[in-house]
């Protein structure tokens, strides 16, 4: 009796085919090799890439970065809401080579700069 219960609800919930081609080419976007998400692998391996890719597109290693460059990359990081992971602070002063007083400056700057 269940089996048939299921048979019915599924028989009346189905997508005729010539609806399910529509689907397909109207609203399903195709897969490519670009659209994968990629994930990094915990708070502290993501701040030391935003970093280095940040001093990467300016021409210099992390330890030439002026403190302007400095709280551009702590603003990125704010907008992307990584201050709001535990530990984040601390992470941050490593990666930048900083205080974490320091940190709490430079996102003092940005909440005022708003």
């Amino acid at each position: 009796m269940l089996k048939n219960s299921v048979e019915r609800v599924l028989k009346d919930y189905r997508i005729p085919n010539d609806s399910l081609s529509e689907l397909e080419n109207d609203n399903i976007k195709k897969t490519t090799e670009h659209d994968f998400e990629t994930l990094t692998k915990s708070a502290k391996e993501y701040v030391h890439t935003v970093v280095n890719d940040y001093a990467q597109k300016l021409g210099i290693t992390k330890e030439f970065m002026k403190p302007e460059n400095k709280i551009d990359c702590v603003r990125q990081l704010h907008e992307q809401g990584y201050f709001q992971l535990k530990d984040s602070v601390e992470e941050a002063a490593k990666a930048l080579e900083v205080s974490e007083p320091s940190i709490y400056r430079y996102i003092q700057i940005i909440k005022k700069e708003k």
